[in-house]
């Protein structure tokens, strides 16, 4: 426990350090706000990590971080949709959808799921995802929280999103 509490104070002492350094550094007044801004959430995060580890909060903060990460990665394959022009169309698609499924193995995984098959299917018009069908092994409690979690990330419905277990081998 004594480890514990000296280590978090020696986080502290270091981060206050390290945004010292930074905020000599910076060149220019009209950034300090922002960097200010971003540091006091990094502050937050280091002072509320001992109750994270407490609660057992961090493995819920690091889900939530991991599926905004994937749904920002999708919105901007989404997003560049709209620049490429006919004949690169299909090619898009293609490196969506392989990205995509790339992205739900490696989700399916952190839940502690095999995924054997993946099938991701856009709309017609290339919106978004129509249809997510992923093939797993695992337990039933973690591939129902992974599919809440696929439908949260790629906005679909339960209808859209699913899961069949198989059985273990």
């Amino acid at each position: 426990m004594a480890d514990a509490i000296y280590g978090w104070i020696k986080n502290l002492a270091f981060f206050f350090i390290f945004l010292t350094v930074i905020l000599n550094l910076l060149p220019d007044e009209k950034y300090r706000k922002y960097v200010k801004s971003f540091l006091g959430l990094l502050l937050l995060l280091v002072v509320c990590k001992p109750l994270f580890a407490l609660f057992g909060l961090g493995d819920v903060l690091a889900g939530y971080l991991r599926m905004e990460s994937i749904g920002e990665k999708f919105n901007e394959l989404e997003n560049s949709a709209e620049i490429l022009n006919d004949e690169t169309y299909d090619y898009y698609r293609e490196a969506v959808l392989a990205e995509v499924c790339a992205q739900v193995k490696e989700a399916a995984r952190a839940h502690g799921l095999t995924p054997e098959e993946v099938q991701a299917q856009m709309r017609s018009d290339g919106s978004g995802l129509r249809l997510l069908s992923v093939h797993v092994r695992g337990e039933e409690r973690a591939s129902e929280s992974f599919q809440k979690e696929m439908m949260q990330t790629y906005e679909l419905t339960a209808a859209q999103v699913q899961i069949t277990r198989l059985e273990e081998k």
